[in-house]
């Protein structure tokens, strides 16, 4: 989730539109909340449950998360071997015009769902007690979530400083956001699914 690249390259290419921290923190904001309630819910889904009767259907949705993604990074790569690099996304060119509310709903909308939906059936198949799913969730959102609110911290703190490695991690991702992300897509895929049949077997 962390290393995905278009929700970094929303939050950098945000912070460098005029008054683009408080849109940020809403672009965060909203990235944190859809996280967290998706893992959340899975999670609540199967609370009470055996061990056994929470982990089968967790590995099966791992299985459907892995396929899912494999088939978005095979297609991606597809195109990306016939030369067809991926248009830029229509919400990137309305980034400078983009207030905080809407920067909101886009952070709500960029993060990759799968994932969030795997890590909450991980944590579903090792049945942990309670407070361990919900500490389980927190590190997940904290650790998944860690590249978007980076930036915007060293943003608030250290403006001056941040300001150049923010501009040099712009271009490139504005440059690699494609082959980054299909490659992501394939690697992740892979593991949940080769994870979900492990466990099925």
């Amino acid at each position: 989730m962390a290393l995905q690249p278009l929700p970094v390259l929303g939050v950098v290419l945000l912070l460098s539109a005029e008054s683009g921290l408080s849109k940020a923190r809403a672009f965060l904001f909203g990235e944190l909340l859809v996280v967290f309630v998706i893992a959340a819910a899975t999670v609540a889904v199967h609370s009470g449950t055996s061990r056994e009767s929470a982990s089968r259907p967790a590995s099966w949705v791992m299985v459907a998360a892995g396929l899912a993604l494999l088939a978005a990074g095979a297609i991606w790569a597809r195109r990306l071997r016939r030369g067809v690099e991926p248009p830029q996304p229509s919400w990137m060119v309305r980034l400078d015009r983009m207030e905080p509310w809407p920067a909101f709903l886009l952070g709500t909308f960029i993060p990759t769902y799968a994932i969030a939906v795997a890590a909450g059936a991980h944590i579903v198949g090792v049945h942990p007690g309670k407070a361990e799913a919900i500490a389980a969730v927190v590190v997940f959102v904290f650790i998944g979530t860690s590249t978007v609110y980076t930036p915007v911290l060293l943003a608030q703190f250290v403006p001056e400083r941040s300001g150049p490695m923010r501009a040099r991690l712009r271009a490139w991702l504005e440059r690699r956001w494609a082959s980054v992300g299909c490659a992501l897509l394939l690697l992740v895929g892979a593991a949940l699914l080769a994870k979900g049949l492990v466990a099925l077997a």
